[in-house]
């Protein structure tokens, strides 16, 4: 069986399948599956360095990230409550785990990366079906919970976080899509144009804001990249067309997106006349601007990591959550120092992408870009990894090697 597996994914590759055993935990409730699986994965990286003596330091993405962590644990230095920042720090320290793994182990194979985009599909088309089938047995609770602002019921921790989850599982599709249509493979590239589609259509009936924004973004990212490089512009007149379908559609016959959005209407009503206590989008703003305000306060040091969540309820007309907006939560956190290191990961991400002319790891850039905005993606167990493991994934992935 394991020589099975290393002819099929390569010797010494064992890492492809505890990355994947990552994402598959992230489907249970339980933290302690997530930090074993973690542990195992750095525990593998430290035994093939000692064997190997595998070091890219050439890596300046994953040490960007690195670097961000060393700063948030730098502002415990001036921290007033140290049990917050400690279980902030902990929860905080797959960013210097798991850039150490990517810096440490090869590259991907296009090879790996494809049984990597199998298996995590399966994953995801198992829960939708689980999605599809509660929301039909319950259609009309459902419905109505959305527009009570609820969102579907999905088997995942968060469904702003499940959502950017398919997002990434679209942009794998949309890659061997395009792989298999550069091979001239007729029957595997329909096969992933219909899991494209699919998708792209699951991600609207989800009615997610932020993961319906970002599907948009990674679409017409795919769409440029393709007439820049092969100049099909009809062919990309067409995507763009299939896509504005799609969001008609969604907006006019979708019941989940009718009532998300009607509900959306009627929430930033009533921000507008100041009323937003549970309210989730002007609970949403609000807690942005509660953010700026400790910003103003403390922009040059920030306040200390973990720390935020007591300045913003200190404030009179609070809305009691945490900013949503990760660049807000660093800057007030971790201060401008902080800020700007955050705004280098993206930088890095970005120039590595365009050197590479990897539209994959660029459009994950610009997905994180936005999710950043709309949710502090660093304060959970669950956006770290979402952030972290699919961005340097992207970035370490050899589109060109085949085995």
């Amino acid at each position: 069986m394991n020589e099975h597996l290393n002819r099929m994914m390569g010797q010494d590759k064992w890492h492809v399948g505890l990355v994947i055993s990552i994402f598959f935990v992230l489907f249970f409730p339980s933290h302690i599956l997530w930090t074993l699986t973690a542990i195992l994965f750095i525990v593998y990286t430290l035994i093939y360095f000692f064997q190997n003596r595998s070091w890219h330091l050439n890596n300046g993405l994953a040490l960007s990230i690195i670097v961000l962590y060393a700063i948030a644990v730098l502002s415990g230095l001036w921290a007033e409550e140290k049990s917050m920042y400690i279980g902030a720090i902990r929860m905080k320290a797959i960013l210097l785990g798991i850039p150490f793994c990517f810096m440490v182990l090869p590259r991907w194979s296009l090879i790996q990366f494809r049984w990597f985009s199998i298996a995590l599909l399966m994953a995801v088309g198992l829960s939708a079906l689980y999605v599809g089938i509660h929301y039909f047995q319950y259609q009309q609770e459902i419905l109505k919970s959305i527009s009570l602002g609820q969102p579907i019921p999905v088997p995942y921790k968060d469904h702003i976080r499940y959502a950017i989850l398919i997002n990434f599982c679209l942009i794998l599709a949309l890659f061997h899509l395009d792989f298999y249509r550069k091979e001239d493979q007729t029957l595997p590239f329909l096969c992933w144009a219909g899991v494209s589609a699919a998708l792209f259509f699951y991600i609207q009936f989800l009615a997610v804001k932020t993961g319906m924004i970002l599907s948009i973004l990674i679409f017409i990212i795919f769409i440029s990249y393709k007439i820049i490089e092969k100049r099909l512009y009809l062919k990309g007149l067409l995507g763009i067309f299939f896509m504005l379908i799609v969001l008609y559609t969604a907006v006019h016959y979708f019941p989940t997106v009718k009532n998300k959005l009607s509900y959306f209407s009627w929430d930033i009503a009533k921000y507008k006349e100041r009323n937003f206590k549970n309210y989730s989008d002007g609970e949403r703003i609000e807690s942005i601007l509660q953010g700026i305000e400790v910003i103003k306060k403390h922009y040059l040091l920030g306040v200390g990591e973990g720390q935020l969540v007591n300045y913003v309820s200190n404030i009179d007309h609070k809305a009691a959550k945490l900013p949503h907006n990760q660049f807000v939560v660093v800057w007030a956190q971790n201060g401008l120092l902080g800020l700007v290191c955050m705004l280098a990961v993206f930088i890095i991400s970005f120039t590595s992408a365009y050197s590479t002319r990897n539209w994959l790891a660029g459009a994950y850039t610009l997905a994180m870009l936005v999710a950043n905005m709309l949710e502090p993606m660093l304060e959970t167990q669950l956006g770290l990894t979402l952030f972290i493991i699919p961005l340097l994934l992207l970035n370490s992935v050899d589109i060109y090697k085949k085995t």
